[in-house]
């Protein structure tokens, strides 16, 4: 009997603030408060019942900021008022302040979504493809599009359109649920580029070290022979089955980049010695597993073919999609701005999103 199908077990482990967002920004005072140096989102239905009690509706409740609705007697966890609470705090005092929230399930909890983890999966296999195929980075076929401007070389390289495209055959699954009181931290957000740091930005993010697990499926039916004759995939299914060693050489040369970049700009901060730790970790990485970012901050090296073009080619990018901002001169660096993680005291701590992975064939 043909094989249908082979399943996997990915095993994942934060190593850096990894934010996914939900789209939406919570507000200090109406959505959060914040009192112990935790961060507590408030249950907007339970503290309005509480507050009415059995009293008649008073209409001045709702127009009321729902943190000055509480007492110190209520931040418990046992309180029932609030949906989960994180360990750290915003920034900003002000009411009205905005907190990047992190995605999460109907019951509050933060999970990685299939789709996160598929997106950073495509784009090793677009690079691997690209390194198999170099002639095919053209930039004479990019589109006017900033954000479809490969789709012409993805497209030549992975399946002409939906249908016949090698990621089909690839399904990312969410990972399991977490707790959001153990999972989540707040995070202080900064751009840097070497001179004067940009706004800050607040959000929620799974902190480092929390272990996940997802599950990732196989469909080898569209190897077979009958499907081999419309789609020709087979030749790219050890990019599929290979995928780790796929990810770990898409990573390599960005993690060398980072780690330069950093050394540079800020060498006494800890994130240069993040980089070179990493570094040296996946040159020595066993097969199953790889290092990947994932999510937000991961930026412009991580999220397009920027690493295979060669000098000519990457300013022509640059001015074509007006990529650059502020002052630029041919050949100076690019991307010129990082995303990091700030401590207490507005110290770089950590770049965002790193996550390593385990991939495990399921018997």
């Amino acid at each position: 009997m043909p094989e249908i199908s082979r399943h996997y077990t990915l095993n994942l482990m934060t190593l850096s603030p990894l934010h996914i967002g939900s789209g939406r920004e919570l507000l200090r005072d109406y959505d959060y408060a914040v009192r112990n140096g935790r961060t507590w989102r408030i249950d907007e239905d339970a503290l309005l019942d509480a507050a009415l009690g059995e009293g008649e509706f008073d209409e001045a409740l709702l127009r009321r900021p729902a943190a000055e609705l509480l007492q110190p007697g209520d931040f418990r966890p046992d309180s029932g008022l609030f949906r989960y609470a994180v360990k750290g705090e915003p920034r900003s005092r002000q009411q009205g302040s905005q907190l990047r929230e992190q995605i999460k399930d109907a019951f509050d909890r933060p999970y990685l979504p299939g789709s996160s983890l598929k997106g950073a999966f495509r784009s090793a296999i677009f690079d691997w493809a690209l390194a198999q195929n170099p002639q095919a980075l053209d930039t004479r076929r990019l589109k006017g599009s900033r954000k479809w401007a490969a789709q012409p070389i993805e497209r030549a390289l992975l399946g002409r359109n939906p249908n016949y495209d090698l990621l089909r055959a690839l399904q990312v699954g969410d990972s399991l649920p977490l707790d959001a009181n153990k999972s989540l931290s707040i995070e202080n957000v900064q751009v840097i580029t070497g001179g004067q740091p940009g706004s800050p930005i607040e959000i929620e993010a799974l902190r480092t070290q929390i272990r996940l697990r997802a599950g990732v499926k196989l469909d080898m039916s569209l190897f077979a022979p009958q499907s081999e004759r419309k789609l020709h995939l087979g030749d790219k299914l050890d990019w599929l089955t290979g995928l780790m060693t796929v990810c770990r050489a898409r990573v390599t040369p960005i993690l060398a980049a980072e780690r330069d970049w950093f050394a540079k700009r800020y060498p006494s901060s800890p994130v240069a010695g993040f980089y070179a730790q990493l570094h040296e970790l996946v040159a020595g990485m066993p097969d199953e597993r790889c290092l990947l970012q994932v999510g937000w901050g991961g930026g412009w090296l991580n999220k397009t073919a920027g690493q295979r073009l060669n000098e000519r080619q990457r300013e022509e990018v640059i001015r074509r999609y007006r990529l650059a901002r502020g002052k630029r001169q041919p050949g100076d660096s690019f991307p010129r701005s990082r995303r990091v993680a700030l401590d207490g005291q507005g110290r770089i701590v950590a770049p965002l999103g790193w996550v390593l992975i385990e991939m495990k064939e399921v018997s």
